[in-house]
């Protein structure tokens, strides 16, 4: 009888400490993914100065940060801005990234 004990105190205890080597040794996924820096995106304009009057474009917000997104969900943001320039502003060719 006291095999039988001593024998399963001793399986008991080698289960135990190899669970335990386990779990410590086990490497969890991070909860979030690391971000990127925001910044904003810029690209070459062409001006076309008429008079000596120049647009010049002032945003309100540079960049806009979604946060964590379901997939499959549609979500918008509206970017203002104000031509604060004499000249006529005219934008072509917009694409989102």
């Amino acid at each position: 009888m006291k095999r039988v004990l001593k024998m399963s105190l001793i399986l008991g205890l080698a289960l135990c400490l190899g669970l335990l080597l386990v779990y410590c040794t086990k490497k969890e996924a991070p909860s979030e993914p690391a971000k990127a820096p925001l910044e904003p995106v810029t690209q070459e304009t062409t001006v076309t100065v008429q008079n000596g009057e120049a647009p010049d474009i002032e945003f309100e917000e540079m960049i806009h940060d979604f946060g964590k997104i379901d997939q499959g969900e549609k979500i918008e943001h509206v970017f203002k801005f104000k031509n604060m320039g004499k000249g006529e502003l005219v934008i072509e060719k917009v694409k989102s990234s």
